[in-house]
């Protein structure tokens, strides 16, 4: 129903045992007619992030994130949109309140000089305003990447309190940890967060 031209797709095991060895990323680009980034490989028992794309897919790289606990990844893609080439990076941050700065930190050095247009998707696990005592609050993980990266929420005019971009829980969302991040010279038209009866049983984050 979204339309979408690009998607990012995070906990994106393909075949593994724990979810009916149903390659789920391949089901969709077939399904959907899309191309299809993913990484990294399932025999590697880590959490996969995925890109669907409706254009396509010149080339693409898994990159491991400094984690604590569970290995976490970030996937780029070089997308071709016409007679440009869209970066495509897509991610998913750990849950531990210490790894995600570092792994911020991590992205911000490898995506600051990196070829433009581009844009970064996923679930960082930090919130704009999330409390953090003293001066620790510039170390969230959103704030190191939005030294580097613009808010796509924040570009189309849109508060960062407003409850229409809350993207967690998905049945009843009261935070927003999901984010477009867009690089520089690009601009938004318009952004939204669907919600709607597929959207609240299709994962846990909108």
């Amino acid at each position: 129903e979204a339309n979408a031209d690009i998607v990012a797709l995070q906990d994106s095991d393909t075949a593994r045992i724990s979810t009916g060895n149903i390659d789920a990323i391949r089901f969709l680009s077939v399904r959907l007619g899309y191309y299809e980034a993913y990484g990294p490989p399932t025999l590697d028992q880590i959490f996969g992030v995925s890109i669907l794309s409706r254009f396509p897919i010149l080339r693409w790289e898994t990159i491991l994130l400094p984690s604590l606990e569970a290995q976490r990844v970030m996937v780029w893609a070089d997308v071709q949109v016409g007679s440009q080439t869209l970066r495509v990076y897509a991610t998913h941050f750990g849950d531990i309140d210490e790894e995600r700065p570092l792994q911020a930190r991590f992205v911000r050095t490898m995506t600051i000089s990196a070829p433009s247009p581009r844009i970064l998707l996923g679930g960082i696990n930090s919130q704009a305003l999330e409390y953090c005592p003293g001066e620790g609050c510039s170390e969230s993980a959103y704030n190191v990447l939005a030294s580097v990266w613009t808010d796509g929420w924040t570009a189309a005019g849109r508060s960062l309190t407003d409850s229409a971009g809350f993207t967690w829980p998905a049945a009843s969302p009261a935070i927003r940890v999901d984010y477009v991040f867009l690089g520089p010279g690009m601009a938004v038209e318009s952004i939204e967060t669907p919600r709607n009866p597929l959207t609240q049983v299709a994962s846990d984050y909108l």
